[in-house]
């Protein structure tokens, strides 16, 4: 089927001129305690424009798939080059590896960590990966704002943790002698990229641009709207990038690693 080039834009635009027209509606047909409440009305606004979404978003993510069918393809393919990636492979620091020491001494716990599910508590920020992947059944902006904002806030503990295990087992010496650092984008952007590697969600981009196009300004201004900045900054880095240029599974920590056979094979 082809799709017009703005047929996606278009789409977005006229649900949002919808959601926009919602407002009078409520107004007219609340009950006055209700309208005249600011809480309330918030409340029973976000409810009428989820189900609204519901209805639509089906039609609008199969519109933007095919609009952005060149970065999905891209993402997709990308994810099945690096699906062993780990994030000592991605220059991260040691202290956010967030990987088991015995891991990091054996080689053949190196490879069964590679080639972990995503049902496997040790593999390195499984829980953020597993919460990326929720992103495709959600149907709703505010629903798909939630999902990205709880993937940062896991990536953001995780590597917090990973930093104090690293300090404790370095007896409070080396680089965090004052306690674990401050993380900051630069340190959670790398590890962000790692998580969407490891879910495989290719039709990710799809996704970040129609929420973009959609998320209303009391969520782009939040928490939720950096949440959002953030995976789009991990899929530019992916797409439009030369990261993954010259990264090699396993090189500089075991060679030949990315040759390396599934340990079940």
């Amino acid at each position: 089927r082809i799709v017009e080039p703005d047929a996606a834009a278009a789409a977005a635009a006229g649900l949002r001129a919808h959601v926009a027209s919602l407002q009078a509606v409520l107004v007219s047909q609340l009950p006055a305690t209700v309208a005249q409440s600011p809480a309330w009305f918030r409340f029973a606004q976000a409810a009428a424009e989820d189900a609204l979404m519901r209805g639509c978003w089906p039609v609008l993510a199969e519109l933007f798939s095919e609009r952005e069918e060149t970065m999905v393809s891209r993402l997709a393919e990308l994810c099945h080059q690096m699906r062993q990636v780990l994030p000592c492979d991605l220059g991260i620091s040691q202290a956010l590896w967030g990987m088991p020491p015995a891991a990091l001494a054996d080689a053949t716990e190196m490879r069964t960590l590679r080639w972990a599910e995503l049902c496997d508590a040790w593999l390195p920020y499984a829980s953020a990966i597993r919460t990326l992947r929720t992103l495709l059944h959600a149907r709703t902006v505010r629903e798909k704002a939630s999902v990205l904002l709880h993937v940062c806030e896991l990536v953001a503990s995780a590597a917090q943790h990973s930093a104090s295990m690293q300090l404790a087992r370095e007896g409070g010496r080396g680089a965090y002698e004052d306690g674990p650092p401050a993380l900051g984008a630069e340190d959670l952007l790398p590890i962000m990229v790692y998580v969407v590697l490891r879910s495989r969600a290719a039709v990710l981009p799809a996704e970040l641009e129609l929420l973009s196009e959609l998320m209303p300004a009391e969520l782009a201004f939040g928490r939720e709207g950096y949440a959002l900045t953030t995976m789009q900054c991990a899929c530019h880095v992916l797409l439009r990038t030369r990261f993954c240029e010259g990264i090699g599974i396993g090189t500089g920590w075991e060679a030949g690693e990315a040759q390396a056979e599934s340990p079940e094979a």
